[in-house]
C-alpha cells in the first residue's frame, strides 16, 4: 500500500507544469523592441522620389510631384522624418505650384508583427505614416500659406543592405489657401503616389575600435575639405534669381567622434554681381554639426 501511494505521488509530481498553470494561462504583455546603445542619427535614412498628385474627387486632374525625406528610427518600431515635397495642384481649372515642409511619424508594422524582443529586417517591409506640413502655394497673385494633414502607407523593398526602393500613397486634407480655390468648409482632400529610392545606415551599428589610451591623439578623426560652386540670391520674384548669381568658395575643418557624428567649422565667401551693379562680397563663418 505504501509503495502504491509513493508511485502515485511520483506520477502526479512529474505531471505538474513547471512554473505553475498561471504562467501559461495569463497573457504576457508584448515587449517593445529597442536598439542597443541608441545614439541620435545612428539609424539615419534619406530618400527621394517622384510621382503624381491629385486634388478633389470631382473631375480629378493628375499633376507631377516630388519629395525628399530624411529621418531616424528611434526604435525598430517607431521613427520620425522631416520631408520636403513640391509639385502642382489642379482643381476647377486653377493650377497652383506648392512646396511643403512637414514632420511625419513612422510606424514599422513589419517590426511590430514580429514575435520576440529582437528585430530582424525583412526584404519587404510595410510602414504606417501620419504627419502634418506647412505649405506655400502660388498661382497668379501673392503666395499663400496653409496646413496639410495626412496619413500614408509605405511598401519598402530592400535592394541591398543599405539601398531600398519604395512606393508610398498618401491621403490627406489641405487648406483652401493652397488649392487657391475656396469652398464652404475650407479644406480639400488630396492624394499623392510617390515612388523612389533611398539609403539607410545598417541596422547593426558600426563602432570605432577602442583605442589604446596611451596612443590616442586628438588629431584622430580630423579632416579638412574645400569646395567651390555657383550661388544665387532667391527672393519672392523667382524670375529675377538669375540677376543675382555668383560664386561661393568654402574651406572646412572638422573632427569625427564616431562613424556617425562629427563637428565642422567652415569659412565661406560669396561674390555676387547684381544687374548693373558692382560685385558684392560677403564672408561667412559657421559651425556645422554633421551626421552621416
Amino acid at each position: 500500500m505504501i509503495a502504491l501511494i509513493a508511485t502515485a505521488y511520483t506520477t502526479t509530481a512529474h505531471a505538474q507544469i513547471d512554473g505553475g498553470a498561471l504562467e501559461y494561462m495569463l497573457q504576457r504583455p508584448r515587449v517593445a523592441k529597442q536598439w542597443q546603445h541608441k545614439k541620435p542619427f545612428d539609424h539615419l535614412f534619406v530618400d527621394g522620389g517622384i510621382g503624381t498628385s491629385v486634388m478633389g474627387a470631382r473631375k480629378p486632374e493628375f499633376d507631377l510631384s516630388g519629395g525628399f525625406n530624411i529621418g531616424d528610427w528611434i526604435t525598430p518600431e517607431h521613427g520620425v522624418r522631416l520631408n520636403i515635397n513640391t509639385g502642382e495642384w489642379s482643381t476647377q481649372g486653377v493650377k497652383s505650384k506648392y512646396t511643403t515642409l512637414g514632420l511625419d511619424y513612422l510606424l514599422n508594422i513589419t517590426a511590430i508583427a514580429q514575435s520576440g524582443r529582437y528585430y530582424t529586417p525583412k526584404r519587404f517591409e510595410v510602414y504606417g505614416i501620419a504627419g502634418a506640413a506647412l505649405a506655400i502655394a502660388h498661382n497668379a497673385g501673392p503666395a499663400d500659406y496653409g496646413i496639410d494633414v495626412h496619413l500614408g502607407l509605405r511598401g519598402q523593398l530592400a535592394l541591398s543592405r543599405n539601398v531600398y526602393a519604395y512606393l508610398e500613397p498618401r491621403f490627406g486634407l489641405v487648406e483652401d489657401q493652397i488649392s487657391q480655390v475656396n469652398n464652404w468648409h475650407g479644406w480639400r482632400p488630396f492624394t499623392t503616389l510617390t515612388m523612389g529610392f533611398g539609403y539607410r545606415l545598417p541596422v547593426v551599428r558600426k563602432h570605432y575600435a577602442a583605442p589604446d589610451k596611451t596612443k590616442h591623439s586628438f588629431a584622430d578623426g580630423i579632416f579638412v575639405s574645400g569646395l567651390v560652386g555657383a550661388t544665387f540670391l532667391s527672393n519672392a520674384h523667382n524670375a529675377s534669381w538669375g540677376d543675382y548669381a555668383g560664386v561661393r568658395p568654402m574651406a572646412s575643418v572638422g573632427k569625427w567622434f564616431d562613424p556617425y557624428n562629427a563637428v565642422r567649422l567652415s569659412l565661406s565667401a560669396v561674390t555676387m554681381r547684381p544687374t548693373d551693379q558692382k560685385p558684392l562680397k560677403r564672408s561667412v563663418r559657421r559651425w556645422n554639426t554633421c551626421s552621416i
